[in-house]
This record gives structure tokens, sequence and C-alpha cells, in this order.
């Protein structure tokens, strides 16, 4: 399996990604204002940390300011931000998802 700098394979980083888009890939399984909700909604960071899966936060982060056009200063100013849809975050973790992908192809 190709490693990726930190010793960890790309397979996996994919799989977490993967993960992260199987947990709040649905509208009512987001969240926003907060790592997680009493009725099991989630938002990106507490997607991450509910999967063990913190180490995608570069990876997503510069999805976010690829998909969106702005310099977010952190990946909870994106998820929470007023403009931030469902949509455009799903743009943000597919866009996330191809990267890594593109990655594990040029190995």
């Amino acid at each position: 399996m190709p490693l990726d700098v930190a010793g960890f394979g790309f397979d996996d980083r994919v799989d977490q990604i993967d993960g992260v888009i199987q947990l709040i890939g649905v509208p009512h399984k987001w969240v926003k204002g907060k790592r997680r909700s009493g009725d099991g909604r989630f938002c990106v960071t507490g997607a991450l940390i509910e999967l063990s899966a913190t180490r995608l936060r570069p990876v997503i982060f510069e999805a976010i300011n690829e998909v969106t056009g702005r310099r977010y200063g952190s990946v909870e100013a994106f998820n929470d931000d007023v403009e931030t849809s469902h949509c455009i975050l799903m743009r943000v973790l597919e866009r996330a998802r191809a990267g890594l992908v593109r990655q594990r192809a040029n190995l």
C-alpha cells in the first residue's frame, strides 16, 4: 500500500474521508455551532474527531479554500459561517476526497 509522508496509507485516508461523508452526508446529520449535538449530528470537526480522522484537517482546509474562493481561518469558521450550506460542505468533502485519490494515483 502506498504511504503518505506521515506513514499512513492513502487508502486509509480515502476510507476516512468516506467515513466523514457517510457521517454528515445528509443535511439532518450535520450541525453548526457545536461539534456534536444531543441528537447525534456532527460538524466537520466533530466528525473528524468521532472517526479519529483529524489528520484530514489540512486536506479539508485546502478544499474549503479552493471551493469557496475564501480564506477561512479554520475548518470551524467555514462550518459555522452563515453562508455555508450543506451543499457547499459536500462539494468541499468531495473535492478533498478527489485530491486524496489523485495523490494516490500519482505515486
